[in-house]
Parts: structure tokens; sequence; C-alpha cells
């Protein structure tokens, strides 16, 4: 009779426990459901980078780190793993050279995580000569692909396929306790979005209330998750991401009529995570005008609706400066260097909407960004081109803010060696 209550007594404990677990599980389910444009109330809760646990016994190994250690992207784009500095010799040993830039880049994991910071240590790598002989980029080396060849039909465009741009974001303003989409932007590095000034300038976010948060990887706005019929093969959830800063053109000026310098750069509280349906384009960096047509993407007004729930695109011929000129100059309006034209043709266009979206530039399944939607007359008006922010014009502008904006490395040589604690 005793065995049998202590039997009973066991299986009790054991159906309040899993009960629990299964209560605890369900409510973390239901808080990841939740985020959404709707549920973005703040940004409680998420963690500025990627939280790694890491239980390394030889510190001077990158093969002692176990699987719980964060993948990252080193500053070369080359795929590695997000640890103490300590633990990755080869970067160690970069701290008694010129290259200590190429440490800074390498920046990884969450603020203040130890007492020594965290690094991408690139994989297979036990040398560091190996690493200072290769180019640093502040953006990426990796970009521009589209992985996915699945085809599914912007004013006179077409819908674009599932995974197509997967560079391609949303703006998502926040006033009061309301939410509201605003204009386009796209993925140049893990943690930062372009798009135009206009987009992010006080006058807007006075109607919307300032950019709250970043959309990738969105395609059909009105699906919880996209697919092509007959649903065998599907996208990977949203990534949604709060803003840490916001960073206008300083030479920008709303009040002109010809919207120079109308760029804007967003860095995201949580870095981006390359997948199918999320990664970066490339940056056009020669000035010279090339190609006879560009491409635009967006969800912007189409010819029967004020805008389209699926990403759509559409080819629109290259203008030159000088013919674009001429047109504006009708209107008083003067067409900088800064600047680039497209379109012109009637039905095709980018509208309301897709502002902050890229000017790109194909060949073949690889793209980049030539310019940003501005501004133009109307939106597919035959022989009234738009006007794009010339991205090629703002490359050293771009390197430089996020530059600047990069989380600083404490000086470590300094510290006294200590063991190492979790919290």
């Amino acid at each position: 009779m005793r065995l049998f209550l202590l039997c009973w007594i066991l299986c009790l404990s054991l159906t309040l426990v899993s009960s629990n677990v299964t209560s605890e599980v369900s409510n973390v389910t239901t808080e990841v459901s939740n985020l959404s444009v709707e549920g973005l109330t703040s940004g409680e809760g998420e963690v500025d980078e990627e939280v790694v646990e890491e239980n390394v016994e030889n510190e001077n190994t990158l093969e002692a780190t176990p699987k719980f250690a964060t993948e990252c992207l080193t500053p070369n784009s080359a795929p590695g793993l997000c640890i103490d500095i300590l633990k990755c010799s080869p970067l160690l040993k970069l701290l008694n050279t010129s290259k200590t830039d190429y440490i800074k880049l390498s920046s990884c994991g969450p603020k203040n995580y130890r007492l020594y910071p965290k690094v991408c240590c690139e994989l297979g790598i036990n040398n560091y000569k190996e690493i200072v002989s290769k180019e640093v980029s502040i953006l990426p080396n990796k970009c521009g692909s589209i992985k996915v060849t699945m085809q599914t039909r912007i004013l006179g465009g077409s819908n674009s396929a599932l995974g197509e741009f997967p560079w391609m974001a949303l703006l998502v303003h926040k006033k009061n306790e309301f939410t509201s989409l605003g204009c386009s932007a796209f993925l140049i590095h893990k943690n930062y979005v372009l798009t135009a000034a206009h987009c992010v300038h006080t006058n807007l976010t006075e109607i919307r209330g300032p950019v709250f948060a970043v959309i990738l990887g969105e395609h059909n706005m009105k699906t919880k998750v996209d697919c092509i019929p007959p649903g065998n093969y599907c996208a990977d959830p949203l990534q949604v991401s709060h803003i840490s800063k916001v960073i206008i053109h300083q030479d920008y000026n709303i009040e002109s009529t010809g919207h120079y310098n109308d760029i804007a750069l967003i860095r995201m509280k949580k870095a981006a995570k390359n997948t199918d349906f999320v990664s970066p384009i490339c940056l056009k960096t020669d000035k010279a005008q090339s190609g006879e047509s560009y491409i635009i993407s967006g969800w912007g007004r189409t010819e029967t609706d004020a805008f389209s729930n699926v990403k759509r695109k559409v080819e629109i011929p290259a203008v030159d400066n000088e013919t674009c000129r001429k047109k504006y100059r009708e209107m008083g309006i003067e067409i900088k260097d800064t600047q680039i034209c497209g379109g012109g043709e009637k039905g095709k266009d980018s509208c309301t909407g897709d502002s902050g979206g890229p000017l790109m530039i194909q060949n073949g399944t690889h793209y980049v960004a030539a310019g940003i939607v501005s501004y133009g007359i109307g939106c597919g008006i035959e022989n009234w081109p738009g006007v794009y922010t010339n991205i090629p014009s703002y490359i050293p502008w771009i390197e430089e803010q996020i530059s600047l904006n990069k989380k600083k490395i404490p000086n470590i040589l300094s510290r006294k060696r200590t063991s190492h604690r979790k919290h």
C-alpha cells in the first residue's frame, strides 16, 4: 500500500511539472505569434543582438567552441562564430598590429555581455596573416543575389516572385498606440536599411509618428505565411526589428523642390539574418550611368488600388540627366549630378508607397542599387521620368555613417586577465 502511494505521488508530481512546462511553452508560442505590425508596441524584450552561450575549454582554438555559439559573418562576409575575443587567437594577435580596425568591425553580441568584447571569429582561420591579406569593406561583399526561381504578375508592373528582391523592407510608424505602414527601404548591411530622407523627416513623422520598426522578408501583407500554391513552398517568418537610430543626410532640406540629398540610414536594434528571403543588395559605386533600363519594386499604388498587398516590380527605361534636366526645368527644378532619372513611359512608374525603395540594375540574377526612389511629377505620366537619389554619390557618406555608429570596442590590453563568470 505504501509503495502504491509513493508511486501515485510521483506520477502526480510529474503530471504537474509537465502541465507547467506545457503552459510555459504555450505562453512563449503566443508571444512569438503576436509579433506583427499590429502587435508592435515597444522595444521591450528585444535584444540588441544575439546572446551567445559558450563554454570553451581551450582558449586558443575556435574548434573548442560548442554548438551554442551564435553564427555570424565577418567583415569579409566569411562565416564565423560570435565568441569572446580571448577564444579567437587570430584576432587576438591582430591587437599587436596596425589592423585593429578589423577587430572593431568584427564586433558582435550584446553590449556589456562580458568583461571582454565578443568578435566574429572566422571558421577555419588559424593565422591572422590570412585575415589581414583580405580586403575589408564596411558594406557586405556578398550581396544582391536572388536564390529563388519560383515565379508567381507598382504601376504597370507585375507581382514579384516569392523571395524575389529579398532586401526589400517596410517601415512601420507608431503614433500613440496606433501603428501604420510607411515607405519602403532596403537592406544594405546586417544592421542598416537605406531609404529616402523625406520618408523619415519630421514633417511626415508629425502625422504618422516616428519610424518604429523595420519589416524584412515580407511578400504578401494579407497572409501570415507567404506560400506558393498549393502551399508546398513557403517563406520563412518575417524578421521584425525595432529602430535604434535614424540618420538623415545633414544637407537634406524638405522645403527644397529639388529634394537634393534625399537619403537616410536606419540602424536596426536587431541584426538581420541572411536567408533565402532576407539578404542585402549591393550598392553601385561607379558614378557613370550604365545600362538601358532599371527595375523598381514595392507595395505602392497600382492601376486599380491605392496600395498593393503583394510586392510588385516593373522595368523602366533609364533617362540621361541632360534630357531629364531639360524636362524638369519646365517646372523650375534643377536636376543635379547627385540625382538620376528613369521612367517616363505611360503607366509604368514608382508611386506613393514606393518611396525609399531601390532603383535596381539587373545582371542575370545579380542586382545592384543605383538609386533611391525620391520624387516625380505624378505617377506614370508619359514623358515625365521619376527622380532618384544617385547612390554612387553617397557611398562615402554611407560608409562614414556606418563606421561612426558602430559599437566601440573596449581596450582589452589594459585589463587584467580574470576568470569568466556567467551572469
